[in-house]
């Protein structure tokens, strides 16, 4: 049967626009069942909803898939989160990094690995345990940010754990943390140049903390882009911040920024321990 033409608008017949319909609709079951399955294999599961009040903050192309950088923006009503996940769908490492907050926070950044063009997701579980995520599609135009060498310079060992934190003031009284430490973040996917593979070896975790006790915990992996850089907006400030990390090897690295607000100005120090 030919579609109908009426003035320049193609009238499909009814029982193929039926069989269009079932399988755009078959397509949207299987888009979800694929979504559902990535977040549930980080157990992102139970009342799972899209907040388009997220914003999650990045190019939608990029060139260096070796590091993309990301801001994500929280709503008010999240900034009591219980946990915050971020994953890249296409990446052979999809888990980027977990938040365990205890404190509120406003706004997170990161700089990732992406291996090829991907899905982005951020999950963020609220105070009623309902999982809020946002999706952004970034396109990359060239692919290997997890496998292929990045064509950098190679850290000297006894850089490896160098820890770079400072503080800004963003308003009156509220804070941003931002924090830097050279490490490699190998991913145990890449070759040398005699084809042999460089072992796995990443910053596994950071914990942050003030004289006031914990801000957070984060869990990470080898998809954060070598030398990682975090920042944490909180909506108070501190006088003496720390940060503890370990890597995979267990190395454990320490950094640590002591400001004074009413003399102006950002303090920023490195400190390199290792036990």
């Amino acid at each position: 049967m030919v579609p109908a033409i009426s003035s320049g608008v193609v009238v499909l017949p009814k029982g193929f626009r039926f069989f269009v319909f079932l399988f755009l609709l078959s397509c949207l079951v299987f888009i979800k069942e694929a979504v559902s399955d990535v977040l549930e294999d980080y157990d992102i599961a139970g009342d799972v909803v899209f907040d388009g009040n997220i914003r999650l903050m990045m190019q939608d192309k990029v060139e260096n898939a070796h590091e993309v950088s990301l801001v994500v923006n929280l709503p008010r009503y999240l900034h009591d989160m219980k946990e915050f996940v971020l994953i890249v769908d296409n990446n052979p490492i999809q888990q980027v990094m977990r938040i365990e907050p205890h404190r509120r926070i406003e706004k997170v950044g990161t700089n990732i690995r992406m291996e090829r063009t991907s899905p982005v997701r951020v999950a963020v579980l609220d105070s009623s345990n309902v999982w809020r995520v946002v999706t952004k599609k970034v396109f990359v135009t060239t692919p290997g940010g997890c496998s292929a060498p990045s064509g950098g310079e190679a850290l000297n060992m006894n850089d490896i754990g160098r820890v770079l934190v400072n503080l800004y003031e963003r308003r009156v009284g509220a804070m941003r943390i931002k924090t830097k430490v050279l490490h490699p973040m190998d991913t145990g996917l890449v070759l040398d140049n005699d084809g042999n593979v460089i072992p796995e070896y990443y910053i596994d975790r950071m914990e942050f903390s003030d004289d006031s006790g914990l801000i957070a915990i984060i869990e990470t992996f080898a998809a954060l882009s070598a030398n990682p850089m975090v920042m944490l907006d909180l909506p108070d400030r501190s006088q003496n911040v720390r940060i503890n990390m370990s890597d995979s090897k267990g190395y454990i690295f320490r950094g640590e920024c002591r400001k004074r607000w009413n003399n102006g100005g950002h303090c920023g120090n490195e400190r390199k321990y290792r036990e």
